[in-house]
């Protein structure tokens, strides 16, 4: 039994559903543990009783200690916060043997089977990214974490709870940025970690320069690897003339390949739509940058590569990350 969790409130509904029914598409031997940030979700999954997905309500789980730290932060710095929490509580809680923390808006193309095989007995897992040179980023990404239910698993996962409760802010001071910064110190503090080998088990947009897309595989260095999950940060999505959903911001302008996996969540996400939001949706239609931000957004990571701007940026100008387009909370 391979063991899921993730999280996420009212307005991100949609893409935790559409997490679920990929994953039911291509494996039946699961379970995905749901934390709800609210009521209505807690009671709209409730109600849809989905086979092989249990959902609590964080609530009835959050401390006075996590209460206090809300206030300092804002929703996406305290969702990123209680991550470990809620993933040692679906372990403890149902006396899991294992369980992986997933950002729910991803999608699975293929079984996960693959990456678990490939985990076998470790303690923890994490993804790597290609991003080392800018300090804001770190050499692993926060989409898929794996904690086996031993020492080195919980005792780590426990490290981790506590340092995001001292400090998780969505910004880069003193080598650490959001919950993100401390999975380096993984390897360094506990045994039994594994990083994924597999570039296009857990795909990270910042990778997308390194890989070639080839329907459901990636090839990287001149090997195909097949697609177990894929991601869709931040997008936006708006329903027009009543029929046609609308990804209102793509990010970079995307490549006729790259747009495929776009459309591939589109047209699941209209399913979902559907099925249970009560919509009856058709067609789709995806809306890239412009060229203008595609400029701007690679300008600004040029100004990030220089130590001397870095420091000037965070230090001189106390430069704050703005807070995400969508919040989970």
């Amino acid at each position: 039994m391979m063991n899921f969790c993730t999280s996420y409130g009212a307005n991100y509904i949609h893409k935790g559903l559409v997490l679920y029914e990929s994953l039911r598409k291509v494996e039946s031997d699961f379970m995905m543990y749901v934390m709800a940030f609210d009521k209505e979700t807690f009671d709209f999954l409730r109600k849809l009783s989905l086979p092989n997905l249990v959902v609590d309500n964080f609530e009835e789980i959050e401390t006075d200690e996590l209460k206090e730290i809300k206030k300092s932060r804002n929703r996406s710095e305290y969702c990123w916060t209680v991550g470990p929490f809620l993933t040692e509580f679906f372990i403890m809680h149902y006396n899991l043997e294992s369980i992986a923390f997933i950002d729910a808006d991803m999608m699975f193309y293929t079984s996960p089977k693959a990456i678990f095989d490939e985990i076998g007995s470790s303690s923890v897992a994490i993804t790597r990214h290609d991003m080392e040179k800018i300090p804001d980023q770190g050499k692993y990404i926060v989409q898929f974490e794996y904690f086996k239910n031993d020492e080195n698993g919980m005792k780590c996962l426990r490290w981790w709870g506590e340092r995001c409760k001292e400090w998780c802010y969505y910004r880069y001071e003193d080598g650490k940025f959001g919950d993100q910064k401390y999975l380096e110190s993984f390897e360094k503090l506990f045994d039994n970690v594994y990083v994924l080998k597999n570039p296009a088990a857990c795909v990270s947009i910042v990778n997308m320069n390194t890989l070639k897309p080839s329907g459901n595989s990636m090839e990287y260095k001149g090997v195909a690897y097949p697609i177990v999950l894929f991601p869709f940060m931040n997008l936006k999505f708006e329903i027009r003339d009543e029929n046609t959903l609308v990804i209102a911001d793509a990010g970079d302008r995307l490549s006729k390949e790259w747009l495929v996996y776009y459309g591939d969540y589109c047209r699941m996400m209209i399913d979902v739509y559907n099925r249970y939001l009560g919509k009856n949706l058709s067609d789709y239609k995806i809306n890239n940058w412009s060229h203008l931000q595609v400029f701007t957004h690679w300008f600004k990571g040029l100004f990030r590569l220089n130590p001397v701007a870095q420091w000037f940026y965070y230090k001189v100008l106390n430069v704050k990350m703005a807070k995400r387009e969508e919040n989970q909370i």
